[in-house]
């Protein structure tokens, strides 16, 4: 298996500057969802492996506990994303709008900074662009126009009125095509990956959010599509730096992110489900969201700026070669993987 290994900060500056001057805001929006989610029923069994799951919980963050499971080492939140928790926070909910936090105003370069190196990275791994992907929660249809634009013929699905149109409307300016369509449901996500014609199905940042996950893995892998590309969210420094700072809003775990991969949980997933890994690309945000968590407290602390500018100057530079050594540990807060159906 191919294994590559970190990505520079830039984009995180570039796109994801909100973290740094709309904590409050990002803040009180997690805590709405994480009330939401509180008032679900216990969770029984692991969401990937369906083993029962252990009374006591491991470790407590923004008020939700969290249990490693002792069969496949997933990581679960104490209580069940039931289908009404699915509702309020992703489908354009007026109260929580989840949506809000992808839509941006400058969807070209997100689309050049972001998704067009995830698009590099699968493209290298299979050696060959004849491909027909099947982008399955789609958002934005940000991965879907880099594949455009790439000249691979692509499709989205989301249960996100809102972001479908929003992707619609910018790649019909940039692409002349509408290829994204939105469902009511998980279930015709996961009925649409069971029809497929496609050779390749992408799910960036998807697993983590489906109610059944292991549901969707199998429909995958019993589908005609050759290869699977994805992204899920780790257990890494990230998680204990989000229970250090528990005024700074947690990128990692929390809201939306109900459950979390680790290494021994992917490795549970390509066994169980005989998915065949080709190519891995982890890199993580955890010094990056260290840097953050420190800005904002001391900004809040009201520290002066001389002491802002010297943390900045010492660090800045840094951030890049020190979250290195986290990614080569495989302890970052990110994967990226391609799978042989």
């Amino acid at each position: 298996m191919i294994v590559k290994h970190s990505k520079s900060s830039a984009f995180y500056m570039t796109h994801k500057n909100k973290y740094f001057y709309k904590n409050k805001e990002l803040y009180c929006q997690q805590k709405k969802i994480n009330t939401v989610y509180l008032d679900q029923p216990v969770r029984l069994h692991c969401k990937l492996c369906d083993t029962l799951l252990p009374d006591e919980v491991d470790f407590s963050s923004h008020s939700v506990g969290y249990k490693f499971c002792t069969c496949c080492g997933h990581i679960n939140g104490e209580k069940n994303d039931t289908e009404n928790f699915v509702n309020d926070v992703y489908k354009d909910n007026v109260n929580i709008k989840y949506s809000s936090n992808y839509v941006d105003d400058d969807y070209v370069t997100r689309v050049k900074d972001i998704y067009t190196p995830k698009i590099d990275f699968m493209i290298d791994s299979i050696g060959h662009s004849d491909l027909s992907v099947l982008d399955v929660g789609c958002g934005g249809g940000h991965l879907v126009s880099a594949l455009l634009n790439k000249g691979i013929d692509a499709r989205g699905l989301d249960i996100s009125k809102d972001m479908i149109a929003y992707g619609n409307k910018q790649i019909n300016l940039l692409n002349d095509k509408e290829p994204l369509e939105s469902v009511r449901s998980e279930e015709d996500l996961i009925r649409a990956v069971e029809m497929t014609e496609h050779n390749i199905i992408t799910s960036i940042g998807l697993i983590e959010h489906l109610r059944n996950p292991r549901r969707f893995l199998e429909v995958v892998k019993n589908s005609k599509a050759e290869y699977l590309f994805a992204c899920v969210p780790m257990f890494s420094l990230s998680v204990y730096i989000e229970n250090v700072f528990k005024s700074i809003y947690p990128r990692n775990l929390s809201g939306g992110h109900t459950h979390l991969f680790t290494n021994d949980s992917l490795k549970w997933m390509y066994d169980h489900f005989e998915l065949d890994p080709i190519s891995e690309w982890r890199f993580g945000s955890d010094i990056m969201d260290l840097f953050r968590s420190i800005l904002v407290t001391v900004k809040d602390d009201n520290a002066s700026d001389t002491f802002i500018d010297k943390f900045n100057c010492n660090l800045v530079n840094n951030i890049d070669s020190l979250q290195n050594i986290i990614d080569q540990s495989n302890f970052c807060s990110e994967v990226h993987f391609l799978v042989k159906i």
